[in-house]
């Protein structure tokens, strides 16, 4: 299953609205959300959103902490 990744801890309004935004897109509603700050973890996400300190859109790594 293809999954979307971002940090775990407390929730912000940041990354929901991310997560929103993609899964309200029908090429992006079944993916699984992954909650981790682990790399690894993080690295076998198809989207990576507020965590990972990269943003790379042909990548699809969007982390605005930079």
């Amino acid at each position: 299953m293809p999954k979307i990744g971002t940090h775990d801890g407390n929730f912000h309004c940041d990354e929901v609205f991310a997560i929103f935004l993609l899964k309200s897109l029908p090429e992006y509603n079944n993916y699984e959300v992954v909650r981790s700050r682990d790399k690894d973890v993080l690295s076998l996400c198809n989207i990576v959103v507020d965590v990972g300190g990269e943003y790379n859109h042909t990548a699809m790594k969007y982390d605005h902490h930079q």
